[in-house]
Order: structure tokens, then sequence, then C-alpha cells
């Protein structure tokens, strides 16, 4: 059984919690830290932080028998079935604990320590961390010389309220920084606690010495004691247990993703690791450039970045054995004209292995070679939207009123070259913003302006140049969001929730992600008939929340007037918050959290 620690995920956003050092990365590196209980199997064993009516009630419909405890002591008082206390295979208790619960706690063998420390607690640097609200007592004391103070040291504040004020320091030619609280932020803070604190009370547990404390390498080992004695759970799971996130050099959404999986408790590597239990495959064709590799077969469509950083490997694994331990994450693949990689050795590769997670439709993933594709192995799960970013306060709740200046959102990177000797030398070459429609975008926004149809293009994303000049040329009024120049991905849904409608004009897609997205802003989609699109407009029984026109891939054409027709349409209606909340609800549960948990619940299934 595998160990995971299930924590509310508000409380890696926030210092006041005592169980906050679970998010240390020695802790998460051992033992996966979730927020989600939705992929809990029979193979789980939990080890929850709470006891909620929720968590009883969950402890109970699972029939859980066997599970740890690690509790923050604020929350015993509120705990209202002390029966899950005394059941519990161990409890921990953080933080200084009231006398009226300590006799009962130490009854029922609960461990209590005063906090986690981080393990590289020493350091040389010498600086004041203060909470905003004590600010004027820190002054005080300074000036009354309580507290000592050199002009090379240096004064943080943290404050959440986004606004910065005088330096009230100036006078003792002390340098102040504004810190937000953040998670990156408090995990520094936790590194460097020897540090002086001054503050009202908050870091109050962190100045005394005489304590019970646990740095977060012995609590680990403690940990796996009591997993391994109290319930032989299991067997040194920390060397033996690894689930592989294998993805080389992942950058821009793989690199999020990775991510992603790495903070559930995956352990990722460029090429397959010879020790794992299970595989996961980010990008499904480098299992067919891996097992090539192993032969010595050198194919033009393997970058020669891969085949060097084959060659540097020390350990190469025995390719037949991965496949029997192998997920992967099937993207989609695009017809002709458009090149993406081999479909016929793709679904060669992935015929054998254990599953193939696709996040688009059977027919729509394997696209050209879906005849020859095992549809045995094979699960259709939707990549889904981040939820804690595309939260629903971002809906917008004005009305828009029909014939209004229709403002049309279009999300995503565009590709492609404009070199023409290029385009007819790789197999890989095609013209500029092809994939994405660029062409059907500019082609769309003409005849909008023709028909005499106020409108706005909202374009964000990347590599769209070339179109906002060709757009401009013709006085089409557009607004470009460059993401990680002028707006980051956080900052999405501020964007999105000024759209009255997303338009998706691509040729070739697995998600669109942007689709998920703006639905859960309640923001309704026209789109190519592609990815996974065409399922939510089958699936969807809501007036508007999506709609496809043709893409009809033999000929490489769109019916373009579909697709003005309904653009047209969204022009002509009114859209109340109430039309948006249904759209909302319609997707509520594609979230990507939920995604990656059922692609690492399946990945348990091997361990």
């Amino acid at each position: 059984m595998r160990p995971i620690i299930f924590i509310e995920e508000r409380i890696s956003l926030t210092y006041k919690s005592a169980l906050f050092e679970l998010f240390s990365s020695e802790i998460q590196g051992i033992i996966p830290v979730s927020s989600s209980f939705s992929w809990y199997t029979e193979k789980i064993f939990p080890i929850f932080t709470n006891i909620t009516p929720f968590i009883s009630s969950f402890i109970e419909s699972k029939n859980i028998k066997k599970y740890g405890l690690i509790l923050d002591y604020q929350c015993i008082s509120g705990i209202h079935d002390i029966v899950k206390l005394t059941n519990a295979s161990f409890l921990y208790i953080i933080g200084e604990v009231d006398e009226k619960y300590e006799y009962f706690l130490k009854k029922i063998n609960a461990k209590i320590f005063s906090r986690i420390v981080m393990h590289n607690t020493f350091t040389s640097k010498k600086y004041i961390i203060c909470e905003y609200t004590a600010v004027q007592k820190l002054y005080e004391d300074i000036i009354s010389q309580k507290i000592s103070i050199n002009s090379d040291d240096k004064i943080y504040i943290i404050h959440d309220n986004g606004k910065e004020y005088q330096n009230p320091f100036n006078i003792f030619n002390i340098k102040i920084e504004y810190i937000h609280p953040t998670p990156d932020m408090f995990s520094w803070i936790l590194s460097n606690y020897k540090s002086i604190y001054y503050t009202n009370k908050l870091f109050e547990s962190y100045i005394k010495k005489d304590v019970n404390c646990i740095t977060d390498k012995d609590f680990v080992k403690l940990l796996q004691n009591d997993l391994e004695l109290n319930n032989s759970i299991i067997n040194k799971f920390s060397k033996t247990r690894i689930v592989n996130i294998v993805c080389f050099k992942p950058t821009y959404l793989f690199a999020d993703l990775v991510d992603r999986f790495k903070k559930i408790g995956c352990i990722h590597s460029d090429f397959p690791l010879p020790d794992a239990d299970a595989y996961i495959w980010m990008r499904p064709q480098e299992l067919w450039h891996y097992e090539y590799l192993l032969q010595g077969i050198y194919d033009k469509e393997i970058k020669q970045s891969y085949i060097q950083g084959f060659k540097d490997l020390n350990d190469k694994c025995d390719f037949f054995e991965i496949q029997k331990k192998s997920i992967a994450i099937h993207h989609g693949t695009c017809f002709e004209p458009i090149y993406q990689f081999c479909p016929i050795k793709l679904a060669r590769a992935l015929y054998s292995i254990y599953k193939v997670v696709g996040v688009c439709e059977f027919e729509e993933c394997y696209g050209p070679s879906s005849q020859i594709a095992n549809k045995n192995n094979f699960v259709f799960f939707p990549i889904g939207y981040d939820h804690r970013i595309f939260v629903d306060s971002h809906i917008n709740i004005e009305t828009r009123h029909p014939e209004s200046i229709l403002k049309i959102g279009i999300v995503g990177r565009a590709y492609g070259t404009t070199n023409k000797k290029l385009l007819l030398k790789s197999i890989l070459g095609e013209p500029y913003g092809h994939r994405k429609g660029g062409d059907l975008i500019l082609d769309i926004a003409m005849r909008l302006k023709v028909l005499k149809i106020p409108f706005e293009l909202h374009i964000v994303g990347a590599n769209w140049e070339d179109l906002i000049t060709e757009l401009e040329k013709y006085n089409i009024t557009v607004k470009y969001y460059t993401r990680d120049k002028n707006i980051t991905y956080k900052e999405f849904p501020t964007v999105y929730a000024a759209f009255d409608v997303l338009f998706i004009a691509a040729r070739c897609e697995g998600g669109p992600v942007s689709a998920l997205e703006a639905m859960s802003l309640g923001i309704p989609v026209i789109s190519s008939n592609v990815g996974i699109c065409r399922f939510l407009e089958k699936n969807i029984d809501i007036n508007n929340a999506i709609s496809c026109f043709d893409y009809d891939r033999k000929w490489g054409v769109f019916d373009k007037e579909a697709a003005l027709n309904l653009l047209i349409n969204i022009y002509k209606e009114s859209f109340t918050f109430e039309n948006r909340i249904n759209i909302r609800n319609s997707i509520k549960d594609y979230t990507t959290e939920a995604w990656v948990d059922y692609i690492f619940n399946t990945a348990l299934e091997l361990i």
C-alpha cells in the first residue's frame, strides 16, 4: 500500500497552520501530499490531517480500517468524532497542546511535537521578518534599543494588501522589502527560521528553544517506522515504490503538467529510470524514440538533443519490461497535411503498454492510425482546466445585450514558419499559423467587418504577431496579450472574463484546454470540430454552450459560413449571469487536478 498525506490545499497558502511544514520538499519527496480524495483506492494508506464530518463519513463509506492522523493542535477542540482519534494506527499532534487535551492525547499514545522544522536550519544571515500589523511595535523597540539593528541589516515586511508604504526605518538607513505571503516565500522563511522574527505572536513558537521539535527528515523516519511497525503496510516504500513521469526537457504546457505530477509524488526524468515501478509518458512518441535508440536505429523524427541525451545515459532499461508498466498520455494526432509525428509508429509503440489515457476520444486521438490502434488499453479522460485559477469569482455578472459589441476571444500559441525552403524540405514544416487557423480568423474578421457587425478581437497566447499586423492593416480592433510578456497564466481568467465568446479555428487539437477554461467562466465556445470540442458538443445539453462547425480534413478547408453564422447568433442574443453559471456547472468536474489524479491512480494500479 502507498501512504498519502491528505491535507487541505489552503494550508499551502498560509504560514499560520502548524501543518504548513508538511509541504516541505523533504516530506513531499518521500510521501506524496494531496488535497483530493477522488482517486483513493484500497491500495492507498491515507494519513488525514483533520477529522471533519466529511472525513468521518469518508472513512466509514470507504470502510477504511487503517489510517494515520497528523493534526494541527488548533483543530483538536473542533473534532466531533473522538472515536476516529482512538481508532487511528498512529496520531501525531503538531503544535502546543492545551492542558485539558494533553492527558487524553498522551493516554491514547499520541506523539506531540511543538513543530516540524526544515532540516537546513543554519544561516549566518541577519534580518528581521515582520508582519505588517507589527511594524509600529518593531519601530518602537528599535527606537528604545530593545532590538539592536545595523545599517547592513534588512527588514522584510509580510503583507497581502497589495500596497507598499513609505519606509518608516529610513532614519536608521535600514532597507525594507515587502513580501507577499506565498508558498515559496514561506518555504524560504522555514528554511531560515533561526533568523530574527518579530511579529504579533505569529512566530512565537519558532523562537522558543526549549520546546519539543522534530526535523522534517526525522519526522519522515518516524512516520516510516510507524507505517512499518504498526501496520506492516510497506517495506522501504521510499526506495522501492516509484512512479516515474518521463518527459525529455519539458517546456511550456508540459513543464506545468510535469510539475503537477511531481507534486503528488512522481519522480521526473528525461529518460525512464531503471528501478521505477510504473512509468507515465508525457510525450507518447518518446516511447518509440527510446525503443529505436535502444536498437541503434536513428530516425529522422528523433531530435539530435534527444539522441545525445540517450548517449549520455549511464543506465538503459529493458524496453519490453517498461511496456508492461507504462501509461502514455495521448494528446492527439494530426491528419495530413499537418505533420506532428508518425502515427503508425506511435500506434505500434502504444499497442502493448498497460494503458493509454487520451485527452480526446479514440478516433480523434489516433486519427489516421485509428484502424490499427489498440482500443482495449485506451481510456478517454479530458485534460481539464485549472480550478484553482479559473474560479467562479471571475465570472462576468453583467448581462450581455443583443447586438452590442461582440468581444471574440482567441487563445493559444501559433506554430509554423514563413521560410518556404524549410516548408519544402522538412516534413515537420507547416505555414505560420496554419495549425491554429490564423487564416480563418482573418477571413471571419473581414466578413464581420463587411457585414458592419461591431466586434473586437482579444488574442491571448504567443506567436500571433504576423496575424496582428494583418488585422491592424485592415483597421480591425484587436487586443493582444502575450503570455509571459504582458500577461501571466494566472492572469488569464481576468482577460477571459471580458469575452462574449471563445472562437477556436484550429485544424488540429488534443484539447484544447482553452475550451474548458472559457466554459468554466460561463463563456460560450464556437469551434472547429477538433479535439474535445466534438465530445463536449455531443454531451452538454445547454443551448449555445459549445457549437462546432466542420473542418474537412481531406481537403483542409473550414465551413466558413457555418462559423460566421454561429458568431452572428451569439451577437444577436442576450446572455445573462444565469446562462454563464449553467455553462460552468456543466463542466465543473473536468479539472486538471482530476486528470492528474486519475493518471497517477492508474499508475498506482501497477504497484
